[in-house]
């Protein structure tokens, strides 16, 4: 996953741990994790500086379109 300055057009940051699944993303309040919504059904809480997974959500019915 890739977040993009639109006005610069360059890449500002990559995540290559959250795989090519993530249809989803949410900035929690603290500015420090990310929610991302995935095609394996779950919901990843991660850090956004070292990548670590600090949590997964499972349990859902499909694809987590949105979050």
């Amino acid at each position: 996953m890739r977040v993009w300055d639109v006005n610069s057009e360059k890449c500002l940051k990559t995540w290559s741990k959250l795989g090519r699944g993530v249809t989803s993303v949410a900035w929690c309040k603290d500015y420090k994790h990310i929610a991302a919504g995935c095609c394996n059904s779950t919901i990843r809480i991660v850090e956004m500086t070292s990548e670590a997974n600090y949590r997964n959500l499972s349990g859902h019915r499909g694809i987590v379109w949105s979050i």
